[in-house]
């Protein structure tokens, strides 16, 4: 094949660095979004009685320290590295993972066991993350409180230097938490694994229904610089061969109706954390406004006899407190997107109790172009929302009170 011909090395390589438009994918791969960073070796070979200066030796052509590049494959050997040593640490933790496609991955091919795999693994190994960022945040949010208790305390009622001390310490030790979590980039290192994990899942369902399309090529759009090697690591999975005889009943049941129940139990759930926290800081709120509301009333009749007296000075601290930990409040919800993920998990309830009904209604051989055109657009739109969730938490990263 000529090499400047369609499918041609020339051809290739300029597909590859974005001199050329990839146009003969365009409803898959989306042609307005830049080519993902790959590094281009070149191997010298003698071609038509031509000899090269170096035969046989590899040469880079975009440079051999092409760091974007660098930094997806850095990633990748990351993640390699802590699923094995969570393999032999908690091999449970994997199995209970696998053990969400109940148990019936013997069915699968080659390609769809080593996606299943992978996804156990990214799957396993977000859970943990997220255990250890959340209780980091959650620590975080509770020394902040206690300082400002400490202090309103010092401030207001008994001004030893003990209690000056606590907020000191507070404010180290939730320092060194924070500078801990951000040089070990646990929140981010969880929030990329949950991304890999849910991309897999859209990936196995896609070669279980017979959709041709790669979920890669619909993943992370906004996000294509930093998170590359999501799709790189998802695109390398993908490759062997498609199946023939298709499992709509696997989609059903371990796809469509699981996230279904996901979603169902996860919208309830972060409503009620919401409104709880979102209540009680209205409370808190409203209480500490009396307060001042009352102290301003003693103090004006009395014309400020009574400042000196312990019970005003409780006054005036509760005043300042109570509202300081409604902000507490409503600041963590904030962090932990609460509202936000409330709204998500109840718009992809829809969507996917919609897609069940549509399914359910269609004969899985007379209709099998149609199954897949309604599993293709669901995997779209779980792609699509994961990215927003990924984006949602990125945006609001594990930081000190106030930053």
């Amino acid at each position: 094949m000529e090499s400047d011909a369609e499918g041609g090395t020339n051809h290739v390589i300029r597909l590859a660095t974005g001199e050329a438009h990839d146009l003969c994918r365009v409803e898959s791969k989306r042609a307005l979004d830049a080519p993902d960073p790959r590094q281009i070796q070149h191997l010298a070979v003698p071609r038509r009685g031509k000899q090269p200066a170096n035969p046989f030796e590899w040469s880079f052509l975009n440079g051999p320290t092409d760091q974007q590049f660098t930094d997806n494959l850095s990633t990748i050997d990351r993640f390699n590295a802590e699923v094995r040593k969570l393999a032999s640490k908690k091999p449970e933790a994997i199995s209970a993972s696998l053990a969400w496609f109940g148990g019936e991955s013997d069915n699968l091919s080659k390609a769809e066991q080593r996606i299943l795999n992978v996804f156990a693994e990214a799957d396993a190994k977000a859970i943990s993350l997220q255990r250890c960022s959340q209780k980091t945040l959650t620590l975080i949010f509770l020394i902040g409180w206690i300082m400002v208790a400490a202090f309103d305390y010092y401030s207001n009622i008994y001004g030893h230097f003990f209690i000056l001390g606590i907020y000191i310490v507070g404010l180290f030790v939730a320092s060194a938490i924070y500078i801990f979590d951000r040089s070990m980039k646990i929140y981010t290192r969880c929030l990329d694994y949950r991304g890999l994990a849910e991309g897999l899942r859209v990936q196995l369902f896609y070669h279980l229904a017979g959709v041709p399309s790669q979920a890669a090529d619909h993943y992370l759009r906004k996000q294509r610089n930093e998170l590359t090697w999501i799709r790189q690591a998802m695109t390398a999975l993908d490759l062997g061969q498609r199946r023939t005889k298709l499992r709509f009943d696997y989609v059903k049941k371990y796809w469509i109706n699981d996230q279904m129940a996901y979603f169902k139990s996860a919208s309830c759930r972060d409503r009620r954390k919401f409104y709880r926290n979102k209540n009680l800081a209205i409370c808190f709120f409203v209480v500490g406004l009396t307060f001042a509301f009352f102290g301003f009333l003693i103090e004006f009749w009395t014309d400020g006899i009574h400042h000196d007296t312990i019970w005003m000075h409780w006054i005036i601290a509760l005043m300042a407190f109570l509202p300081a930990t409604a902000a507490v409040l409503t600041g963590y919800s904030d962090r932990r997107g609460l509202g936000q993920h409330t709204k998500q998990y109840e718009k992809m309830y829809e969507i996917f109790s919609r897609a069940a009904a549509i399914i359910n209604s269609l004969d899985e051989t007379e209709d099998i172009a149609t199954l897949q055109r309604i599993v293709g657009e669901l995997g779209k739109e779980s792609l699509s929302e994961n990215a927003d969730w990924i984006l949602l938490h990125r945006e609001r990263p594990i930081s000190l009170p106030g930053r």
